[in-house]
């Protein structure tokens, strides 16, 4: 009444494998999400309005442009 056939054994394989094989998906893409907070080394970048490359809004450095913000 109980008895487990061969058929039954590798239907129950197959489901076993693909809800694994799901699992896994899943969690691959969990884990290539982007991190929305910022690491340890993140620094904050500021559009130069002159020349239009980013700088640290700490310590930034002027381009070689006369129009330049940075320029000291």
């Amino acid at each position: 009444m109980f008895a487990l056939g061969l058929v039954k054994l590798l239907v129950a394989g197959v489901v076993l494998g693909v809800l694994w094989y799901v699992y896994r998906w899943f969690s691959g893409v969990a884990g290539r999400r982007p991190d929305k907070g910022k690491g340890p080394d993140a620094l904050e970048m500021k559009e130069c309005p002159a020349c239009g490359i980013y700088r640290p809004v700490q310590g930034a450095f002027a381009c070689d442009r006369d129009d330049c913000p940075y320029k000291k």
